[in-house]
């Protein structure tokens, strides 16, 4: 859904639901650093998650993770990796009255206390948040960071380029046609 909502930003989109693996996030650094090798780019990865004990935790600790692997390797810049909450937010439960689940924050949950200490409440699921609206909120997102003049003229060059290699390859089959006739 988010890759199809993205795609005319070229913006890779991942699922991380196995995100908790060390080598899940070590790839994301390895894919940052070498953007950063080549082109002086840095990342901005866009997180979307439940906003629950756990959820905010996840978030928390990829943070903590890529900021580790920067630490780690010489050539990384300490802000290689820009990791930004994009949905879902309290603001976003209230906004667009998403129904909190309070059975959420447990007891049992060792980053509930955490949570709250953060005044972070209520907590809520991503699903609640209307599939549409989400890939909005996510779209909007990119659009905040990306330079849309520069975006707008790289697709209108590859459109121009595209439409050359049409005409070159019109031209070959024109040729060929002549030569051994039509196929």
């Amino acid at each position: 859904m988010l890759s199809r909502a993205l795609e005319s930003y070229r913006v890779p989109v991942a699922s991380s639901s196995d995100f908790d693996s060390l080598t899940a996030k070590h790839h994301v650094f390895a894919d940052a650093l070498e953007r950063y090798e080549d082109y002086f780019q840095r990342t901005i990865l866009l997180h979307v998650g439940d906003h629950d004990p756990s959820g905010v935790w996840m978030h928390e600790s990829m943070g903590e993770d890529l900021k580790a692997f920067s630490r780690d390797h010489d050539d990384a810049p300490d802000d290689l990796i820009e990791l930004r909450r994009v949905a879902l937010t309290p603001q976003q439960i209230r906004e667009y009255a998403i129904e909190p689940q309070p059975d959420a924050v447990k007891p049992t949950n060792t980053h509930s206390k955490h949570f709250l200490e953060l005044g972070l409440e209520p907590a809520a699921q991503l699903e609640a948040l209307l599939p549409d609206r989400l890939s909005e909120v996510v779209r909007q997102a990119v659009k905040d960071i990306l330079d849309m003049d520069i975006l707008r003229a790289s697709q209108e060059q590859e459109r121009l380029e595209r439409e050359q290699v049409q005409e070159k390859l019109d031209a070959i089959n024109a040729v060929l046609r002549e030569a051994f006739g039509p196929s």
